[in-house]
Order: structure tokens, then C-alpha cells, then sequence
């Protein structure tokens, strides 16, 4: 059956451009509304007849893209669809045509699309004619594609990391139990490709499709994910049924019979716009630390670890030895504690100019090393090795993990929608925009019995009863990393994460400062509290601390009263931990 194909996008962000190449590739036939108008009414129809006019050359456009598809012939609507409520009634009148519907969002930032528009409209006679005060005044009226466009869609000039959370349409080419027509090995998975896209190496887009146990043919689910390969300029997309998602190790142990080969990194967050992955040392010796002048990249002119990315065929020693020694002169005697972290930088610049924000996973090692490092830099990225005071280290002038390997407290911070965003060291003012990401724990025992502790005096809302733990998510952590490692330091428990429970934004004074993010542990294990961070423990059950909480909520710390009333809406006390 053929395809109806809905370009979404304001004018001047190139959706006509796209619309047409589309049109030779599929031998398609394209509907550009704007096109008819101006043949029909002229170039400057006067403002009052324009929505008239352009509700006659709709009804004309969708009758003639029904007539179109009924020859089996692909039509490609090249109208604009600017906010949610056209994209739904657009999809709808669509799929009572045909069942294959997608929509392709075309990406443009506003100033370069005015600067087209008004050029456009000074120099072509057979384009609408766009005063800049009506451009200004009609695009806030443009709503982009968000989460509320919950229908398949192929995303154009933006990265794929942009996918995640979109749901896709997947062409199933080499599905479960196939064999790779090349090497042979078996797909343990179904395994296809996004139409009408371009990865980095010229081909469509491809993508795993997980959690379904036959073969198939073609598939319609949500990206959750985006295989990156570090070694390889080819993405992979990571497709799930629509309600569903997976962790990394569930998702790496899925892909592995293909992925093995490769060296990649996942990325989860639809923010992130480029991705690097290194190999780096902490060396250090007495109160000073080997670090190197970034001379290129964006940390340009900051100290940096000594390290860098692998090379085909190397493994993390290798990198290691090879990295070190270009940069620093010297070699490696000792490698030890293998770390892996991951940071987010935000206002990442690349060559482009463009700013975004950069996936930097890391391993990292603790390095001995033999001989004397070289002040001069190696043409590349070090311009000299230097051995700094830790003390001397900054956020202002040091990159996040070299703050990370001197033992600087640094910690991850999230932007409006709490996702990680970028790093700073604790204690120092918030940039606008910027929050504290807070990890808490309500750790249960099998008799159903929450720990309570109460905040040591000396600390900030000492005496009050809180969490069982909590704390701020470290650079390097995710929510859940952060509620393990302070459960651990703060009342000596290891015990696994069952879920979250709360998740809700911190005001204080007015302002947003932080997220809490509130988690769920089991454990009868025996409790060591941390008494620099906790004054006395006690475990109570939940009626008893509902009827205290009533009583005297003053007693209790303001957001753990918040994630009491969260948890208490959530889940029927009797069934929730067994």
C-alpha cells in the first residue's frame, strides 16, 4: 500500500528542499500547498481571504492525494503542520486514505529560517510574499514536535540521538534467525532499517528491534536508545514495543552477537548532540597531579588528564600506554582501579560552530609511570605535560574529570526537564537553568519496615527524620547510581534498587533549585550508620508513620514528607514490598 508523507517544519527550515528529493527517490507525487496558493491567488493575497483561500486549496490537495494513493503512488504533503492539533487531525485524515502514515520533521533554527524567508521573498516572485513582522508574529505560533506527536516520524537535520522517545517505523531486512549475507553469524534479533533516512556512512538508518521472539517483516515501536560506534561512523537505533524499556546490560547482551566486533558507546538522552569515548590516567604523586593543556577540542587551554580515543584494533591498556606516552613523554609502569564514568557537557562548540551538548564516557585508570614529562605538546591535543597542585584546580580551569581523578566534589546537575546536562563543583553558585539532582532512598526490611534517619545536628536541617539515605548525584552517576552508593555511605547496606517511587521538582524561596528522584530498596541486613551524616536510626512501619507524620509533620524533612505522600498514592502498603 502506498504512503502518505507529512513534512512538519516552519517555513524556511528547508521542508520543500527535503520534499523534493524525496519525490525523485520514490517517484513520488508532491502536494506543496504553499506552490497552489500562490498559482491560484497570487504571491500578497491580502491577510483576510488568505484562510480562506487556503481551506479550498486544502480540501482540493487531500482529495487529490486520495486519488493519488489509490494508483498505489506515494504523495508527499508539503504543507507545514505547525502545531500538535494539525498533526493530529492531519494524521487522522491520512490514515482514513492509507495505513502507512509518517511524518518527517524537518529541524531549522528560527534565525536562519527568517533569513531565508526574507530573501526568498525579496528576490522569488513565485514565493509568498513574507514581511518580517509576520514572520516574527506567525512563528510563535509554531509548536516543534515533542513527545505530544506520539506517531511515527523520520527526523531531518537533526542528530540521531533525537530519536530516542520517538516511536519509528522499522523495515525488518535481516530478521531473528537470519544469517549475515557476509560473515554469516546469526541475527539473534530483528534487525531492519528507518526509511527515507541517511546515516554516517550513506545508508538508511538502521535499527535493533528488541523484545519480540519471531521473525518479521516490519515492526512500528519507540527508539530508547542509540548504539553509537566509536570506530565506525554508522548508528544504530535501539526499537521496543511502545510501553517498554531496558536497561543498558539487557540491551548490550541483545546486540552483542553483532556489536562484539565493535567498539561503541549507548546514549539515552535525546539532548546529547555528539558523543566521544577515551581512555585516560590519574597520576599523581604527593599533593600534584600529571595533567596536560588541552590545545584543541572544547576544552581548549584547560588541564586535562593525559589519555585519549583508541585506536582500530587496540585494547584499553594499549590506548592507555600509547595515549600517555605521546602526550606526556613518559611510560607506563602501572595500571590499575578500571573505572568507567560517563559526563554530559553542555555548550559543547564543535568546528560547526553550533552549540550542543557532548557524551563523554570515559575508563579511567590509576597510572604509575617512569621518567620525566615533556613540557612541549605533541602537535595534537597536549600542548605540555605539567604537574599541578590539586588544591590550584578549578572548574575554571580544569576539565570534569581531571576534577574527578584530584577527588574534587564534583556533581552532575540537570536542566528544566531533569535531564543531565552538565557538572560543578559543590558548593558554588547555580547557573541559570541549572538544578542539583538529588537520589533518595526508602529502604525497606521483609517486615515492611522503613529506615528512618535523623539528620545529624551539624548538618544542614539537622534533627529533622528523613530518607533512609540521600544525597547529590555525582558526576559520573545517573539517579540510581547515586541512590546505591548512598545507601551504602550512609547506613553501610548494599541492596539492590527495586524502583522508583517519586520524582518531583525541589522550590525553595520561590525558585526551583533542585529534582529529588526517590527510590525503593530491600534489605535485612545489618545497618552501620555513617554518624558524621546520621545523629540515630530507627525502622518504623508505615501506619505508624502516616499517624506521626499527621501529628507533627514538623518533625520530618519537607521533601521526604513529599515522597511519603507520593508513595502513599502509588502503592497499597500491604502488596508493595514481599
Amino acid at each position: 500500500m502506498a504512503t502518505i508523507h507529512l513534512m512538519v517544519g516552519f517555513m524556511g527550515f528547508g521542508k520543500t528542499t527535503i520534499a523534493k528529493e524525496l519525490e525523485k527517490k520514490l517517484s513520488a507525487v508532491r502536494l506543496t500547498h504553499d506552490e497552489y496558493m500562490v498559482k491560484l491567488y497570487g504571491r500578497n493575497m491580502p491577510y483576510e481571504d488568505f484562510h480562506i483561500n487556503y481551506d479550498k486549496v486544502d480540501e482540493v490537495l487531500w482529495d487529490l492525494a486520495q486519488k493519488i494513493i489509490a494508483t498505489g503512488t506515494d504523495v508527499i504533503m508539503d504543507y507545514g503542520f505547525w502545531n500538535h492539533e494539525v498533526r493530529e487531525k492531519a494524521y487522522n485524515r491520512a490514515k482514513k486514505i492509507t495505513d502507512n502514515v509518517v511524518f518527517h520533521n524537518v529541524f531549522c533554527d528560527m534565525q536562519t529560517a527568517k533569513q531565508r524567508i526574507l530573501k526568498r521573498s525579496a528576490e522569488n516572485q513565485d514565493e509568498l510574499y513574507i514581511r518580517e513582522d509576520e514572520f516574527d508574529t506567525l512563528a510563535k505560533q509554531y509548536q516543534p514536535w515533542d513527545c505530544m506527536d506520539d506517531y511515527p516520524v523520520v527526523l531531518h537535520n537533526l542528530p540521531n540521538t533525537k530519536y530516542i522517545g520517538q516511536i519509528v517505523h522499522v523495515k525488518i531486512d535481516r530478521p531473528l534467525g537470519s544469517k549475515h549475507p557476509k560473515h554469516g553469524f546469526e541475527y539473534k534479533v530483528n534487525y531492519g532499517f528507518i526509511p527515507y533516512t541517511k546515516s554516517g556512512d550513506g545508508e538508511e538508518l538502521d535499527a535493533y528491534v528488541l523484545m519480540e521472539d519471531k521473525p518479521l517483516k516490519e515492526y512500528v515501536g519507540r527508539c530508547i536508545a542509540v548504539v553509537h560506534r566509536t570506530d565506525d561512523d554508522d548508528d544504530k537505533l535501539i526499537v521496543v514495543p511502545e510501553s517498554y524499556d531496558l536497561a543498558d546490560e539487557i540491551i548490550e547482551e541483545d546486540i552483542a552477537f553483532q556489536e562484539k566486533w565493535f567498539k561503541h558507546i549507548l546514549l539515552r538522552d535525546p539532548c546529547v548532540t555528539k558523543a566521544h569515548f577515551g581512555v585516560y590516567g590519574s597520576i599523581i604523586k604527593d599533593d600534584k597531579i600529571l595533567l596536560i593543556k588541552k590545545a584543541r577540542g572544547p576544552y581548549t587551554g584547560m588541564y586535562d588528564l593525559p589519555g585519549g580515543s583508541q585506536e582500530k584494533g587496540e585494547s584499553y591498556a594499549d590506548t592507555l600506554k600509547r595515549e600517555i606516552k605521546e602526550e606526556t613523554g613518559c611510560e607506563v609502569v602501572k595500571a590499575e582501579n578500571e573505572r568507567h564514568k560517563t559526563i554530559i557537557f553542555a555548550d559543547f562548540t564543535p568546528q560547526s560552530g553550533e552549540k550542543g551538548v557532548l557524551q563523554h564516557e570515559a575508563v579511567l585508570y590509576d597510572v604509575k609511570i617512569s621518567g620525566t614529562p615533556r613540557a612541549t605538546g605533541d602537535g595534537l591535543d597536549s600542548g605540555g605535560a605539567v604537574w599541578v597542585k590539586i588544591a590550584d584546580l578549578s572548574d575554571k580551569n580544569a576539565t570534569p574529570y581531571a576534577l574527578m581523578a584530584a577527588g574534587k566534589p564534583l556533581i552532575a546537575l540537570a536542566d528544566k526537564d531533569d535531564d543531565i546536562i552538565g557538572t560543578q563543583l559543590r558548593g558554588t553558585p547555580l547557573k541559570e537553568g541549572r538544578f542539583v539532582m538529588i537520589a533518595a532512598v526508602l529502604l525497606f526490611n521483609s517486615k515492611n519496615e522503613l529506615v528512618l534517619q535523623k539528620i545529624a545536628a551539624h548538618k544542614k536541617w539537622g534533627g529533622l527524620w528523613t530518607y533512609s539515605a540521600a544525597g547529590h548525584v555525582d558526576a559520573g552517576e545517573d539517579y540510581e547510581d547515586a541512590a546505591k552508593r548512598e545507601l551504602k555511605e550512609e547506613m553501610g547496606i548494599d541492596a539492590k534498587i527495586k524502583y522508583q517511587i517519586a520524582a518531583f521538582p525541589v522550590v525553595r524561596d520561590g525558585k526551583q533549585v533542585a529534582f529529588h528522584h526517590v527510590f525503593v530498596a530491600q534489605s535485612d541486613g545489618e545497618i552501620v550508620p555513617d554518624k558524621n551524616e546520621v545523629a540515630e536510626v530507627r525502622r518504623v512501619s508505615l501506619p505508624e508513620l502516616y499517624k506521626e507524620i499527621a501529628q507533627h509533620p514538623e518533625l520530618f524533612f519537607n521533601e521526604f514528607l513529599e515522597a511519603i505522600n507520593q508513595y502513599r498514592e502509588k502503592i497499597d502498603e500491604q502488596v508493595y514490598i514481599r
